[in-house]
């Protein structure tokens, strides 16, 4: 063993031996990085940093879609009511019409036209589970909500590619204008990474980022391009663990928003876990992911969908996605709004 060599009447041996191994454990490490240099074995995380590419760029094999504009606050919102095209080719050739409002989501109504209403309002915030994408309004998770009740008034602030660090925008943007007697952050376990980066591949556009490490909600402004960074980027031996230590800062990154909307809403807060398609095949859906503990801890009603969808059989349980993507079905949408109206009722009159 190590330990053995070392003689403890014998500092200066003891750090001539320290210093040999560490060169040793150094040299091995720079083969074994060499090595893998060559063979390429995976891809490299390469986090993305703030104007490092240019809106509008695509990978080859991707589908270029057009269906949103640029938001300044946000990223990206909807363009325009029409036939909008997703990222499936299959489900665009339905050529559902969305109605999109002035603000750039999906409403009927502009949310200021909306305001007005006397019933109870619910803010909804998510990404493409919650915006509907593929599937008629009525058939979304708020025009099977608003079928359920007429007492309360659904704001839909869901927008495809969004991540937690945008929902988090969206509420703050529009938080004091809707004044809302609850929120309903929906996320998919994409969305908490989604935090990491400042730009989205699939919308081709850039987006606020957040600082990780601050102490604050701060956004980044400049391309990260320092010497460190550099190596943990490109070095296929460290590059894992990069990726892993992010990852828990994300993780981080969204318990502190979480916390930062119940402060600031000072109302009731539901969180939803939606559960993606090929999840659910897995014995058990990734726990690192799972925030119910958390929002237990912190005054926050948690819902995990996939603890729901594990009484039914897995012919019932697909027919809650559409047949040719992970996003939502009619009937599942169906489904999730009376759990989560039969599971919240009379909480928002609280």
């Amino acid at each position: 063993m190590f330990f053995k060599n070392f003689n403890y009447s014998s500092p200066k041996r003891n750090v001539k031996i320290f210093f040999i191994n560490m060169v040793i454990l150094f040299t091995l490490i720079l083969v074994l990085e060499l090595l893998l240099q060559i063979l390429k074995p995976y891809d490299l995380y390469q986090r993305t940093s703030p104007n490092q590419i240019k809106n509008g760029t695509f990978k080859p094999e991707q589908i270029r879609v057009d269906w949103m504009r640029v938001d300044t606050t946000v990223g990206w919102v909807c363009s325009a009511s029409g036939y909008l095209q997703f990222a499936n080719k299959f489900y665009n050739a339905n050529k559902v019409s969305y109605a999109i409002n002035k603000e750039g989501y999906r409403n009927n109504l502009s949310f200021t036209d909306q305001i007005t209403s006397n019933k109870k309002k619910i803010m909804l915030l998510g990404e493409s589970f919650l915006f509907g994408v593929y599937v008629d309004y009525n058939s979304t998770l708020v025009g099977c909500l608003e079928k359920l009740d007429s007492n309360y008034q659904y704001y839909n602030f869901g927008i495809p590619g969004y991540g937690i660090d945008q929902m988090f925008m969206t509420f703050r943007k529009y938080f004091e204008l809707i004044n809302p007697d609850a929120i309903v952050l929906i996320y998919i376990d994409d969305d908490i990474p989604r935090i990491l980066e400042s730009y989205r591949s699939i919308e081709g556009l850039n987006k606020p980022s957040y600082k990780i490490f601050a102490e604050d909600f701060e956004y980044r402004v400049d391309l990260e391009n320092n010497f460190f960074l550099k190596i943990l980027d490109n070095s296929y031996v460290l590059n894992k663990f990069y990726q892993k230590y992010l990852d828990y800062f994300a993780v981080s990154f969204t318990k502190k928003i979480f916390s930062q909307i119940r402060k600031e809403l000072k109302k009731n807060m539901i969180v939803i876990r939606w559960p993606r398609k090929e999840m659910l095949g897995w014995e058990k859906i990734d726990w690192y992911y799972d925030l119910s503990g958390y929002c237990a801890e912190n005054d926050i009603r948690f819902i995990n969908l996939a603890d729901l969808f594990v009484n039914f059989s897995s012919e019932k349980i697909q027919s809650f996605y559409l047949q040719y993507d992970g996003h939502p079905s009619k009937e599942g949408n169906k489904y999730v709004a009376e759990k989560l109206y039969e599971k919240t009722k009379g909480l928002f009159t609280n």
